[in-house]
This record gives C-alpha cells, sequence and structure tokens, in this order.
C-alpha cells in the first residue's frame, strides 16, 4: 500500500499549493491524466488568477487524501482550516474532533479546533 500513501500525500501536497495560492501560474494537468514518469496523482484544473488560493479545491483534493488514508490526522486538520477560511465552521470542527479522535498528540489540531468552537460561539 506504499502507493496508495503516496497518492494521498500527492493529492495533500497540491491541495497545500491551492490552500496557500499558486505562485507560479496554473495548474495545468486535469483529472485522469496522471504523470507515468514521477507516479504523482493527477492535479485539479483550477481556472482563476495564479495567486489566488483555492480553498473549495483544497478541501476537494484533502477528501481525496482521506479517503485514501483514513488515519492521518494532518489531513483532517488541513481540511478543517480550509474549512475555516471558506467559513463552514461546523465541518472545521468536525475535521478538527476527526483530527484529534486520529492522533490526540497533534496539537496543531487543538489549536484550531479551539479557535473554530470560539468562532462558532460568536456566530451563534
Amino acid at each position: 500500500m506504499a502507493g496508495d500513501s503516496q497518492t494521498a500525500e500527492g493529492f495533500k501536497n497540491q491541495a497545500n499549493k491551492l490552500f496557500k495560492g499558486m505562485k507560479n501560474g496554473y495548474i495545468s494537468r486535469t483529472a485522469g491524466s496522471s504523470n507515468s514518469m514521477t507516479g504523482n496523482p493527477p492535479l485539479l484544473l483550477v481556472v482563476g488568477c495564479p495567486a489566488e488560493k483555492h480553498y473549495g479545491a483544497a478541501v476537494s483534493l484533502y477528501s481525496k487524501a482521506i479517503n485514501i488514508d483514513t488515519q492521518n490526522a494532518v489531513y483532517y486538520a488541513n481540511r478543517a482550516f480550509a474549512h475555516v477560511k471558506l467559513e463552514e465552521y461546523g465541518s472545521a470542527v468536525a475535521d478538527a474532533s476527526k483530527a484529534i479522535e486520529v492522533d490526540p498528540s497533534y496539537a496543531k489540531v487543538s489549536a484550531w479546533q479551539a479557535m473554530d468552537v470560539m468562532t462558532v460561539k460568536q456566530l451563534e
């Protein structure tokens, strides 16, 4: 299953780039056109400003990574933070909680979850 882990990490890395904002142009490969030389998973085609942050597309890619590896807290934590950026606070709290369930020692998630809960309470 090493190939599955690499595929999941590839999706996470692509999502991280979308989350942070692309700096060097558009993502050009589309779903279904994997790079056979590197074994990297196909990239999602994103249209928009090259420096634009694509939180929704990042959520989609983190979800693909989670579908492959449900026991990686980082994937849930990263998706939680993307949900925060999209103001999807319920989903953010759910993902942060799942990340803590998967790996209680992942401190980054605890801080995000606390922030998410405070934000949700402020909106109520």
